[in-house]
């Protein structure tokens, strides 16, 4: 019982201050080309989705790179759900890009989800990862989409 209540004491003080850090940037958080970019995709019955964008550093003048992009799910008392995560890797030249790869990790935090189906595929410049998760007598469905700027930024 102590375990849980510090458990969330610890994922509300975590989302509190991700709030705080957005409200003062304008709800994204975007500081340099390899650190995260982070946001919320609020959904109407009060969960919601923590997105956080990865880019792996370059080195150079690469024509190259890849990422991954997570969204996180949360019921309206900031409880950690579950998680889609989708990995591309990406070419590009200034003038296009091209997704070469993808795939997708869900990650499942409370014993209540359970993993229906997943995928992933690449689609022009873009890495699409989903997941079909059962979550109380429901089926939650998740797309996330990673894709690659002509000049190699992911979001």
């Amino acid at each position: 019982e102590c375990f849980v209540v510090m458990k969330k004491i610890i994922c509300l003080f975590f989302v509190v201050m991700l709030v705080s850090t957005m409200a003062i940037s304008g709800y994204s958080l975007d500081v340099g080309d390899n650190n995260p970019e982070i946001y919320v995709e609020y959904l109407s019955d009060g969960s919601y989705f923590i997105v956080e964008v990865n880019q792996a550093p370059t080195m150079g003048r690469s024509s190259g790179t890849s990422g991954n992009k997570r969204a996180t799910y949360y019921i309206d008392n900031d409880i950690p759900i579950y998680s889609v995560d989708v990995h591309g890797t990406f070419t590009y030249d200034g003038i296009s890009a091209t997704a070469d790869s993808a795939s997708v990790t869900v990650y499942r935090y409370t014993s209540d989800a359970s993993l229906d189906s997943k995928g992933a595929y690449t689609s022009g410049a873009s890495a699409v990862g989903y997941a079909y998760v059962d979550y109380c007598s429901r089926t939650v469905y998740k797309s996330v989409t990673l894709t690659c700027s002509k000049d190699g930024k992911l979001s």
